[in-house]
Formats: C-alpha cells, sequence, structure tokens
C-alpha cells in the first residue's frame, strides 16, 4: 500500500524531474557508485530517478536496469527502467549480480521488505551498494552550514525513510548474516552560487516553502566565502562540502 511518504515523493519527482541529479552529478558520488560495479554485470538501481546513474552504468559496459516511483523521472532516460516499488521488485529470482542505490534506499518505506526481494533477486554472492547522506560536515564554514543556519525555522521535516536504513548499526539489522562494510566520504560541492542553490534548494525539506528570501539571505552571506576562496585562488567558487556513506551488503 502506497504510503503518505511516497505519495510526497511521487508528487515532488513529478514536478521536479532530475532534481537529484541537477544538484549532484557535480561531485563524484554517482562516479564512484558506478565503479564499484564490474563491467559486465547485471545491475538493479533502486531509486533511478532520471537515470544519471544508469547511464553510467551502461557506459562501463554494464548491463543496467532501474526502477523508480515516477514516471516523469524514468521518461528522461533510454535506459531499461520500470515503475515498480523496491518492496515489490518485478523481476525473477537470482536476476542480478549487483544492485545500488544512491540516496535512495535511505528514504524507502519497509526497508526489512526490500532486504527479502534483495536477496530474492540477487544471485549468491551478489552484492547491495547504496549512497547515503550524511548533511554537512560535522565542522566548517560553507554554503551548507550557512544554508541550515538561515533555513532552519522553514524546514519541515518529511519524515521520510526508516532510521535503520541510513545507519550502520541498522544496515547489520536489516541486512543480517551479509557482510556490510561503511565508507565515509566528502563530496566536494563547490561551484557558482547557481549552482550550490540548485543543491541545497533541493531538499525535501523545503517542498511547498517560497525559497526567495533564503536564497536571497545566502547569496549574501557566501560572498565573504567566494571573496575567501579567491586569495586562496578559486576565484568565484562559493564553498560547499556534504558527507556521504557509502554502505556495502554482500550476500553470503
Amino acid at each position: 500500500m502506497t504510503s503518505d511518504r511516497e505519495t510526497f515523493l511521487r508528487r515532488f519527482h513529478a514536478a521536479h524531474p532530475g532534481i537529484t541529479s541537477a544538484g549532484l552529478a557535480r561531485g563524484d558520488s554517482y562516479r564512484r557508485l558506478a565503479e564499484r560495479v564490474p563491467a559486465g554485470a547485471r545491475v538493479l538501481d533502486l531509486g533511478c530517478g532520471d537515470g544519471h546513474l544508469l547511464e553510467l552504468l551502461a557506459a562501463r559496459g554494464c548491463r543496467p536496469v532501474g526502477i523508480d516511483l515516477s514516471l516523469a523521472e524514468l521518461a528522461r532516460t533510454t535506459q531499461p527502467r520500470a515503475c515498480a516499488r523496491a518492496q515489490a521488485l518485478p523481476f525473477a529470482d537470482a536476476s542480478f549480480d549487483v544492485c545500488v542505490s544512491h540516496l535512495a534506499f535511505m528514504l524507502m518505506d519497509e526497508p526489512a521488505v526490500i532486504v527479502r526481494e534483495l536477496l530474492r533477486v540477487l544471485v549468491p554472492g551478489g552484492g547491495f551498494h547504496a549512497v547515503l547522506g550524511g548533511g554537512p560536515t560535522a565542522t566548517g564554514d560553507d554554503a551548507f552550514h550557512r544554508f541550515l543556519a538561515l533555513a532552519a525555522p522553514a524546514l519541515r521535516s518529511r519524515g521520510l525513510g526508516d532510521p535503520r536504513a541510513k545507519s550502520e548499526a541498522g544496515w547489520h539489522a536489516l541486512f543480517d548474516g551479509w557482510d556490510i562494510t561503511f565508507e565515509r566520504h566528502e563530496l566536494e560541492l563547490a561551484g557558482s552560487f547557481d549552482e550550490v542553490w540548485q543543491y541545497l534548494g533541493a531538499s525535501y525539506e523545503l517542498a511547498g516553502v517560497d525559497t526567495a528570501a533564503i536564497r536571497g539571505a545566502l547569496a549574501a552571506s557566501v560572498s565573504e566565502l567566494v571573496d575567501r576562496e579567491g586569495r586562496e585562488g578559486r576565484e568565484g567558487r562559493v564553498p560547499c562540502r556534504a558527507v556521504t556513506w557509502f554502505a556495502n551488503a554482500i550476500r553470503r
């Protein structure tokens, strides 16, 4: 049964297809995730969005298939895809060598059901590799930290996903009997103000919020950061970094 959270995600991405890759393709998280998949592998992308990762996988010689809740997102790629829920995968047993997910598994309902489906569609020894969002760096002064300080009163928690899908301890509980590893990676997203805002302004927590005032205040606030970057030889770039986690579960 579709939950209110899934309904929100469908509507959000119907209104903003391609929003995730537009904000993050400048970083290297998609590339790093694609590189974990051996050439020639049959690979399933959970929550494939507009197919940015599918394209990278195909270019590496993989045989990718994507699923997503949003028809508007799926329409943006020519790679094999299906509109489906990860909790009920429309594929036969042992159909894939690898499964991947870029900032999507952590948003999904019923992760334990998804794990059972992965166990079914993956071959023995197959792996699930996912990028999980971790927010801003713990310390520092960049556009991400300043954005959160300015936007905090307007942010609306959507309660997306299950906490177990977002932590190493949770993965050990969900993927009981699988081999689990977690790797921290800082994502470099510095760029022009428009590029940085394309990432920060895409937050689900800003859906339905008039962001003009937040955007204007942030633009004024980061001007000094641009000056500082210029003195360090990176003129015109707004500093912005985010923490991501590469989570890996290998079926025994």
